[in-house]
This record gives structure tokens, C-alpha cells and sequence, in this order.
């Protein structure tokens, strides 16, 4: 069983005792590895494990090993639907979501975990008895399409069940962060859609913008079209 430690004097070492990480409560220190630190912490199973400092932080770890051995169990008693469910295209989808989120190591957790993006409880540990992934799917259901792929509206949050869509290319690209969000009819939402409800075309409308015009004018002001030259005869 691991062992306590006194805490190493430095500017960089930070005491996580009695921080909570998941099912985890870190009770002390345990030694140095590496670049790192462990640290031993005590589930809520009433197992102990001793844990880098970074796979606590990063939620990779967050338990001593029974959530994992937990979810195979419940995957094994889910009437083959839980088993088999890594055959299903919306498995991949839930998987990569945890995985830009939650594992360092994943091409995409720059712009997802890096910055704050993390995937809520219920759908990465599950709730009620239920996988994750099994309660991803009911909050979620199928998506419309093949066209279709998860979509968070607001691009500032993670991914749970109030935030989260199914939608098309056309809809996420106005969703991105670089997406020049304007307030119309009382309502916030992406340039190219408040374009479409007033009926103006979109590049006229950005080069308004561009000008100083205020938000209201630029998409209330008509678009004047100049009649077309007459060919000279």
C-alpha cells in the first residue's frame, strides 16, 4: 500500500490534500515521479491508489479502478445493447467527445480540454444505474441524418444535455467561435442567420458593418440594386 509523505519545500509543488477529483479524495503526498508528483487519495469504494498529479487534474483519473470495473459489469447486464454498443456509429461519436476533453494526449484536446471544454458527469460516468454513453443517447437520441454531428450552442460551455444539438455542416460553421454573432429581433444569433430573416444578402450586410454601421441599420437598411447598363449601340 502506498505511503504518506512529507510535501517537498518549492514554488511548484502544489498541496492537493483534501481535494476532491471524481470519486478521489487526495489525502496526502506520496512521492515524486519524474516531472510529477503522486499523490495518495482515497475512493469512495474505500480503495486507496496513488496518482500523478497531471491524470487528476486532467480527470483521466478519477477513481481507484471501480468505475471502470463498474461499467463493465452494467455493460455486461444491459440486454446486449450496452455490449455491443462499441458497433454503434454513435459510440464513436461519444467517445471522441470524452476523448478531446479528457485525454491530453488526443489531437484535439487543444482546442477542447485545453481550454476548458469538459464533458458533464452524467454522460462521461453515467447516472442511475446507467452507462454514460446509454444516457448520452437518451438525452440525445439519433441523429436526424448522417449529415448531422454533435454541436454545442454555445461554444463557451461543454458538453450536457441543455447545450448540445444535432446539426448540419451549414449550422455548426455558424456556430463557431470565429462566428460573427449579432443581435436581432431581440435575439442573439450567428450574422448569416439574422441575414436570412431579414432577407438581405450576407456580404452587402458585412461590409455595412465594416463601415460603423450599427447592427440594427445594417440589417434593416434595403439593399439598393443598380439597374443594369444599357449596351451601347
Amino acid at each position: 500500500m502506498a505511503a504518506v509523505t512529507p510535501i517537498p519545500r518549492g514554488p511548484r509543488t502544489q498541496d492537493m490534500t483534501g481535494r476532491r477529483f471524481g470519486r478521489l479524495v487526495v489525502v496526502g503526498y506520496n512521492r515524486r515521479q519524474g516531472h510529477d508528483h503522486k499523490w495518495l487519495c482515497r475512493c469512495d469504494c474505500g480503495g486507496e491508489k496513488a496518482v500523478l498529479s497531471k491524470g487528476l487534474k486532467s480527470g483521466n483519473t478519477s477513481s481507484c479502478g471501480c468505475f471502470h470495473r463498474e461499467q463493465t459489469s452494467r455493460a455486461k447486464r444491459t440486454h446486449g445493447f450496452t455490449a455491443g454498443a462499441k458497433k454503434d456509429p454513435l459510440y464513436r461519436v461519444w467517445v471522441s467527445m470524452i476523448q478531446r476533453c479528457h485525454n491530453p494526449n488526443d489531437t484535439g484536446f487543444g482546442r477542447y480540454g485545453g481550454r476548458g471544454i469538459v464533458v458533464c458527469d452524467r454522460w462521461r460516468f453515467g447516472e442511475n444505474g446507467e452507462v454514460g454513453f446509454v444516457c448520452f443517447l437518451a438525452d440525445m437520441g439519433y441523429r436526424p441524418s448522417s449529415k448531422h454531428s454533435l454541436d454545442r450552442i454555445d461554444n463557451q460551455r461543454g458538453y450536457e444535455p441543455d447545450n448540445c444539438r444535432w446539426a448540419t455542416d451549414v449550422e455548426q460553421s455558424r456556430n463557431r467561435t470565429i462566428t460573427k454573432m449579432v443581435t436581432f429581433q431581440g435575439k442573439l444569433m450567428p450574422l448569416g442567420t439574422a441575414c436570412e430573416l431579414a432577407g438581405l444578402p450576407y456580404d452587402p450586410v458585412v461590409q455595412r458593418l465594416r463601415k460603423g454601421w450599427s447592427e440594427e441599420h445594417a440589417l434593416a437598411a434595403p439593399i439598393l440594386r443598380m439597374p443594369p447598363r444599357k449596351k451601347r449601340t
